[in-house]
């Protein structure tokens, strides 16, 4: 599938984690292309890791501890792409600023 269908797969593991407890929300939006590279953010409200992810980033460590963004990245990568991401915790929320492009075979 392309990019446009991996896309769809991202929302529905974020709805996924939404409706098992593990955010209170999430919303991916609409990806801006730059050249062959893909990016998009994820805006989850109240996740259950909001606490550790402000405490860890607090420290500048290298942790994460954001369970979705490690499921989405795993299946971007069986689908096909590479990708990295960052995590921005802040009061109730976490935005992840994900950036995603073609795997090289």
């Amino acid at each position: 599938g392309g990019l446009g269908e991996a896309l769809q797969g991202v929302q529905q593991i974020e709805d996924a984690f939404v409706a098992n407890g593990y955010a209170l929300g999430a919303a991916v939006s609409a990806p801006s292309m730059d050249g062959g590279r893909a990016r998009f953010s994820v805006s989850l409200q109240g996740p259950a890791t909001l606490w550790g992810q402000q405490s860890l980033a607090s420290e500048m460590a290298r942790l994460a501890t954001a369970h979705d963004a490690l499921a989405v990245a795993s299946y971007l990568r069986r689908s096909g792409f590479d990708s990295r991401y960052t995590l921005n915790p802040s009061g109730t929320q976490v935005a992840e600023r994900w950036e995603v492009w073609p795997a090289v075979a």
